[in-house]
């Protein structure tokens, strides 16, 4: 199998760069404003824009990273699967262990879900707060794994489509 590099949609990062400046600008604006505001009012409007700030001016530097960065969003190649996290490349998800494919929607991105065999082996190996976070997804997706639709580029269906068509290769070869 030859490797196929699925890119990252610098154009998706830069809509999501120029969101997260703006929510920020938004969080600074509201604390501004929170004095005017009565007792409950004002509260809410200094946490608002307390979160605003923070997480929002977290995912500035993020997205500035991914700009730069020229390493594929995803990878498919002999051994699987590899998927970009915020930083690096996740471990492979192997083509032993990979079922099928489903897509799903939250909101208006879609998810490309990879169900494995080892949903155990994955489990054990994760400290106790990730594996209890990682069980909230399982219990919502049905798997570990999932691909976003947000920041790569190209068509969704085709990246499904080559992944089956990895599915099927691996399985040919082991015949």
């Amino acid at each position: 199998m030859e490797t196929i590099s699925v890119p990252l949609s610098k154009r998706k990062l830069w809509l999501l760069l120029l969101a997260s400046c703006l929510f920020v600008a938004v969080g600074i604006w509201l604390w501004g404003e929170a004095p005017s505001y009565d007792d409950l009012d004002r509260i809410k409007a200094t946490f608002a824009s307390v979160v605003c700030v923070i997480f929002f001016g977290l995912c500035i530097p993020v997205f500035v990273f991914k700009i730069i960065d020229r390493r594929a969003g995803v990878v498919i190649n002999d051994q699987g699967i590899y998927r970009m996290g915020v930083f690096n490349y996740h471990d492979v998800i192997p083509w032993k262990h990979i079922t099928h494919c489903t897509i799903g929607k939250i909101q208006r991105t879609r998810l490309l879900h990879i169900h494995v065999d080892n949903v155990e082996e994955i489990l054990a190996d994760l400290s106790p707060l990730k594996r209890w976070s990682q069980r909230m997804s399982i219990a919502s997706s049905g798997t570990p794994y999932s691909l976003s639709s947000a920041a790569l580029e190209g068509n969704f269906d085709d990246l499904k489509e080559l992944i089956e068509a990895g599915i099927a290769t691996y399985r040919d070869r082991q015949r």
